[in-house]
């Protein structure tokens, strides 16, 4: 790490923050908000390398080493004398893989993932009721302490429910599940988010205490059925989630019919 990537810090993020995610991932992470945000569309270019170094106060090893990460994503591309560009196909689930951002899913999408999880989750619970090690157990179990420490905290909480379904997915050792899930943990943690927005479901960590304990007793009838009853719930979740999403689109709407 240069000295100037320790130096100073720029204003969406603290040196704190760079401390702990690597000065290049923090970097991936401010272009990722810039583009989420519009900064840079779809075939606009992003600003000459100096400047961006200059502005986020990084190494040119820094910016280069989080600028080819996002092209190997498919997010830029670059021409030689026309600089960095975004590509033309750029959409915000590119980026879904990075779990420092929470990006919204789009309302199929939602219910996609919904579908996703129950045709996943019943079976990896069985499974891991079957196959999960002590070192498993106790990742579930560091996870389920870190959801009901954060009850306060939405977004705190869904990122640490998140840990535990993939540690119970983790736990079924079938690389295959581990690999499929581990494509969508991004949407994974959007859907959760979005679930908890509002405020955490009282039913939740009960919930999910039932699904650890049936886990702990390898009990591979009890698992998946406590599985069923978190999926339950986020079904009747996601119900709330559409009506809120529509009000929130009747707002936009009726915001928009005010400025004509």
């Amino acid at each position: 790490m240069s000295k100037k990537d320790t130096e100073g810090h720029h204003k969406a993020g603290t040196v704190d923050e760079r401390k702990k995610m690597g000065v290049a991932n923090w970097m991936r992470w401010q272009l990722s908000i810039g583009l989420l945000e519009e900064r840079w569309k779809p075939g606009y270019c992003l600003p000459p390398e100096g400047e961006i170094c200059k502005e986020y106060n990084v190494s040119r090893n820094s910016y280069d080493k989080a600028r080819q990460e996002l092209i190997t994503k498919g997010v830029l591309e670059a021409e030689k004398g026309s600089g960095t560009r975004v590509t033309e196909n750029f959409h915000t689930y590119m980026l879904r893989d990075d779990l420092h951002l929470v990006i919204r899913l789009e309302p199929g999408e939602f219910s996609d993932m919904l579908e996703f999880r129950h045709n996943v989750e019943l079976i990896c619970a069985a499974l891991a009721a079957e196959r999960a090690t002590g070192a498993d157990l106790l990742a579930l179990s560091a996870a389920l302490e870190t959801m009901k420490a954060s009850l306060g905290d939405p977004e705190a909480f869904s990122r640490a429910e998140c840990d535990f379904h993939y540690a119970l997915i983790d736990a079924t050792h079938s690389n295959v599940w581990i690999r499929a899930a581990g494509a969508v943990r991004g949407d994974f943690l959007a859907f959760i988010a979005e679930i908890n927005e509002a405020g955490v479901l009282p039913q939740s960590v009960p919930a999910h205490e039932m699904l650890y304990q049936a886990l702990q007793d390898r009990d591979a009838i009890a698992a998946p059925r406590a599985m069923a009853t978190l999926l339950l719930l986020a079904k009747e979740a996601s119900r709330s989630v559409e009506q809120r999403r529509k009000a929130q689109h009747g707002q936009q709407l009726r915001i928009m019919a005010g400025r004509k």
